[in-house]
């Protein structure tokens, strides 16, 4: 009876299969860009509603949020509370403000204007594989957007220019740049 060896797994045949595997998973998560986190906190302090702008390379549904900072999160769309929301394929989701956007009940703490707030994204895709991706929203009371448009970035003037400490905004205009005494 003749025996038949098999060869060797060597450590480049183990490098190569191990690179395809590596690669074929990364390939199968979408290519997200998310932009302009932002937070409003309600009057009461206790509520919050965070926004931004989401594109995916393929299509994906938010289906759920987390964040630390609340005891719970919600999807919420014009129409109410959702269990999802679709994001077609490299198109611009935006969540703003009356429209869909993530709402956070129960703060655990006061959160404060400039502050960041860590957020888990839960996305999905139509064969049901899950991403998590995690955002910072800022706590403003605008969007960036708004602010940028409108000149009221924190420490600039009605130009949007920022002034370091002690410099005198009609220094400035002067082009004397000189700092009080």
């Amino acid at each position: 009876m003749t025996t038949m060896r098999r060869p060797a797994a060597t450590p480049l045949m183990v490098m190569v299969m191990t690179s395809a595997a590596l690669l074929h998973a990364v390939a199968a998560q979408a290519v997200m860009s998310i932009n302009e986190p932002w937070m409003r906190i309600a009057p009461d302090g206790r509520n919050a509603e965070i926004f931004l702008n989401l594109r995916s390379s393929e299509p994906l549904e938010l289906s759920s949020a987390d964040s630390f900072a609340a005891r719970h999160t919600t999807l919420v769309t014009a129409a109410g509370p959702t269990r999802s929301i679709p994001l077609a394929a490299n198109d611009v989701v935006a969540l703003k403000p009356g429209e869909s956007r993530i709402r956070l009940q129960g703060l655990v703490r006061r959160i404060r204007l400039g502050e960041f707030v860590p957020l888990t994204l839960f996305l999905r895709d139509a064969k049901g594989a899950e991403q998590r991706v995690f955002v910072n929203a800022e706590v403003r009371l605008r969007s960036p957007t708004e602010d940028e448009a409108t000149g009221h970035a924190h420490g600039s003037d009605a130009a949007g220019h920022t002034h370091p400490p002690g410099m005198r905004q009609h220094d400035h205009a002067a082009g004397k740049g000189s700092r009080r005494p």
